[in-house]
């Protein structure tokens, strides 16, 4: 085995143990991450059944009030444009 060899084979050798202390280390942050979520989502406050129904009905309304207002407004300058190129 040459020089270049033995080079290359501990070059190769440090990049893998690179790897694995990354990969360890990941985990470890990643499982801490996932453990603070879960912390983090027993705090958490979820709207009542009513509430929700209350927000959706106001959301869809609005929405429903907007798609009216820009059909309007689009039916009336399609008829313009229509009546200009007459």
């Amino acid at each position: 085995m040459s020089v270049w060899e033995k080079i290359g084979l501990v070059f190769l050798l440090l990049v893998l143990t690179a790897v694995v202390v990354l990969i360890v280390r990941s985990r470890q942050k990643l499982k801490q991450f996932y453990n603070e979520v879960a912390i983090e989502m027993e705090k958490t406050t979820w709207p009542s059944r009513d509430e929700v129904i209350a927000s959706t009905s106001l959301v869809l309304g609005a929405v429903a009030i907007c798609t009216l207002c820009i059909w309007g407004i689009d039916t009336v300058i399609g008829s313009l444009v229509g009546w200009m190129y007459k």
